[in-house]
């Protein structure tokens, strides 16, 4: 028997496909030393195999459809190989000598949550309805397996889906310059003051992990229930990440700067530009470089105290005044950008 991980998880409405939520790590309990006696040209080797019994659960690609709607499940051994049932013939077949040992490491295997479509608000999961995990032996070439070990997993997890990872505060946000003198800008390359534009993000959530880490996993012991080493509570969690991209609507002038042509016109200014900026902590506002014509900045709200809570994020922008012609004329700035925000 094998506990799987209690609690409460969570996780975004806004997640990636592929997110793994919840991973844990089954460590095989015993050596087995096994003999295969069979009238086989291959008897000196012996094949392994891991399955699942699929129960009730139906498979799709690697991962066996769970009874929450866009929740999968997928078996892993320790070297990463994939595994599932006879059906769709994703069993794992590797040779060892026969007769041998076979260690706990070689027994041991990871089980995977992942999100795999939309997900409803939320579901719980029964241990004793997920696939039992059968490792089995026969001599090389044989197809008569003899079961070495079969794990079962028992309680029961809960799963919460928030109903959104970050709300844009405003849909448009206007900054206006003061007024400026030519004598502001007396060369090539003067500049204003920077003015603060910050675009803020409302109510971010924090999930219970999202797994990106390969190396994140709570940890038990087959055939011990009781075995349990971390459970998802006692992992940190993890914030909403999210990329905010920044496309200029005007022609981009420097690119490693940042430096945007302003709206053209009748009215407008000749002779000035606008440079963009952002404060990534150190203080200061620096040029924001436009890689491709657009901008790219992924953050990590600071996760909040609760798993369920939530938090506020800023991302701090800035713009300023660049002189970038030979001749100045007075008249109207305007430039418009457009910013996409992408839970990741």
């Amino acid at each position: 028997m094998v506990p799987l991980g209690w609690g409460d998880y969570s996780i975004g409405e806004d997640a990636p496909i592929g997110t793994v939520f919840y991973r844990q790590l089954v460590h095989g309990d015993l050596p087995y030393s096994i003999s295969c006696n069979a009238d086989s040209v291959h008897s000196g080797r012996m094949q392994l195999n891991f399955r699942v019994d699929e129960k009730n659960w139906s498979v799709n690609g690697e991962f066996i459809a769970s009874p929450v709607a866009g929740v999968g499940v997928r078996f892993r051994t320790m070297r990463g190989d994939i595994f599932g049932s006879m059906t769709n013939h994703a069993t794992l077949t590797y040779t060892r000598d026969n007769p041998s040992t076979i260690g706990p490491e070689e027994t041991s295997f990871i089980v995977e949550f992942i999100k795999t479509g939309p997900v409803p608000v939320g579901g719980s999961f029964s241990g004793s309805n997920l696939p039992m995990v059968i490792i089995e032996a026969a001599t090389g070439g044989a197809d008569d397996w003899s079961p070495v070990t079969e794990i079962e997993f028992i309680g029961d997890m809960h799963l919460m889906i928030h109903a959104g990872t970050c709300q844009v505060a405003n849909d448009r946000y206007t900054y206006t310059f003061p007024k400026q003198l030519g004598a502001d800008f007396p060369a090539l390359g003067a500049t204003s003051e920077w003015l603060a534009a910050p675009v803020t993000l409302h109510r971010c959530s924090a999930f219970t992990r999202s797994h990106r880490n390969n190396g994140d996993y709570a940890e038990s012991t087959a055939s011990d229930p009781n075995a349990i080493l971390a459970e998802v509570r006692d992992v940190h969690t993890t914030p909403s990440r999210v990329k905010l991209t920044l496309s200029p609507q005007t022609a981009v002038l420097d690119s490693n700067n940042g430096v945007i042509a302003i709206e053209q016109g009748e009215d407008a200014a000749i002779g000035l530009a606008i440079q963009l900026g952002w404060n990534n902590g150190s203080g200061s506002y620096q040029p924001l470089a436009l890689a491709n014509g657009v901008a790219e900045l992924v953050a990590e709200p600071s996760p909040p105290v609760g798993a369920y809570d939530s938090t506020d994020f800023v991302y701090r922008l800035a713009a300023r005044l660049i002189r970038t012609g030979a001749a100045l004329k007075g008249g109207k700035i305007r430039a418009q950008l457009t910013y996409t925000v992408t839970y990741l």
